[in-house]
Parts: structure tokens; C-alpha cells; sequence
């Protein structure tokens, strides 16, 4: 599925890697990340960056606050290497 993201929000109680491998086994080319859904559910950032790498997937993260959040920007930037 050339340009086409799973959004995190779809499996809102799955772990990162049930997520992210689900995402891969559909053919989906990325993962829309939810900033809120990877803090409240404390998603674990060594798997998804892990994961990312292994699976080919892209991570566009859709953080809920811009100026106020420090953590979500440095965190989209930490995944997107």
C-alpha cells in the first residue's frame, strides 16, 4: 500500500511491537504515532525504534502540543532517526 499509514489510535491497547507488526503484515508503509496514545500507554521508545528499522516502516508521530511538550518533539525526533 504505496503512502499509507496505520494510525497507532486503531490498536489502542496493543503493545508496540503487536502494533507495528501488524502494521508491516498488512502492507501499510508507516505508522501514524498518537503522542497521547504512546504516554498513556507508555509505548516503549526501544522497540518502536527498533522495530522501525527491522520492519522498513516510516513514523510520522502526531504530537498533541506543540510549545508546551518538550518530551513529544524530542521524542518524534529520536524516532525518526
Amino acid at each position: 500500500m504505496k503512502g499509507f499509514y496505520f494510525s497507532s489510535t486503531l490498536m489502542w491497547d496493543a503493545d508496540a511491537e503487536t502494533l507495528m507488526r501488524t502494521a508491516a503484515e498488512n502492507g501499510f508503509d508507516g505508522i501514524e504515532l498518537w503522542a497521547q496514545h504512546a504516554e498513556t500507554k507508555k509505548l516503549d521508545l526501544e522497540t518502536i525504534h527498533r522495530l522501525k528499522k527491522e520492519l522498513g516502516l516510516n513514523i510520522v508521530v502526531h504530537a498533541k502540543r506543540r510549545s508546551s511538550h518538550r518530551w513529544t518533539w524530542l521524542w518524534s525526533l529520536e524516532l525518526t532517526r
